[in-house]
């Protein structure tokens, strides 16, 4: 082999020689960081039911249904400038109760059974207790309005048949729940807490001629 065969042999392989290695070497910080952040954007994701923040969930894990026939209490609560408090419009719905484990108990929600005993106990704020945001101090403080309206929302119990709501260790308010039960198991009668119950009589509502 000639020396000008010889030189054109090795001028390829030192041009090649920088792509093979190129090819075995390990990928930097950065590659890594890269591929990373792209397989992190691209994981799907959900919102908790309960309005909490995005969570990346991977994709074989199925958001969780909703439990069958879990049912709340809703009612609506005032509270007037004197601290009285009123309820009204109870209404029995399907639907998840809130977590309110974390509430100061400014006033507590009772269910009563038939005998008076609370057998579910919610704390619950002031309504009258609301988070202002300040822009001249760049936070938020707790305000104190005159009167305020909210809806209490507790977890349905099958022996309720009264609302209370208690604050320092008083009862203020109540509210009879029979008519807000019969009205659900009315539209509702293959839901297992109205099998129980006896099916509505109109006749028994209707005034005598």
């Amino acid at each position: 082999m000639t020396t000008h065969y010889r030189n054109i042999i090795w001028r390829n392989i030192l041009w090649m020689l920088p792509l093979l290695l190129a090819g075995c070497a390990e990928p930097t910080d950065g590659d890594r960081n890269r591929v990373v952040a792209q397989q992190a954007d691209e994981a799907p994701v959900t919102q908790r039911i309960d309005g909490g923040a995005m969570t990346a969930v991977p994709a074989d894990e199925p958001v969780p249904a909703p439990r069958p026939f879990v049912k709340v209490l809703a009612v609506d609560m005032s509270v007037d400038k004197q601290g009285a408090v009123q309820l009204k419009n109870p209404r029995v719905q399907y639907g998840e109760p809130p977590n309110q484990t974390g509430n100061p108990p400014m006033f507590t929600a009772q269910l009563l059974n038939r005998a008076g005993g609370a057998i579910v106990s919610v704390p619950l704020w002031d309504p009258r207790w609301t988070f202002v945001w300040s822009e001249d101090k760049d936070r938020d403080f707790v305000d104190l309005a005159e009167s305020a309206e909210t809806v209490v929302i507790v977890p349905f119990d099958g022996a309720m048949t009264t609302m209370t709501i208690v604050k320092d260790k008083e009862r203020v308010a109540s509210v009879d729940l029979a008519d807000a039960i019969a009205g659900f198991c009315a539209k509702n009668r293959e839901d297992p807490d109205c099998r129980k119950r006896p099916a509505p009589n109109p006749s028994a509502n209707q005034k005598p001629q």
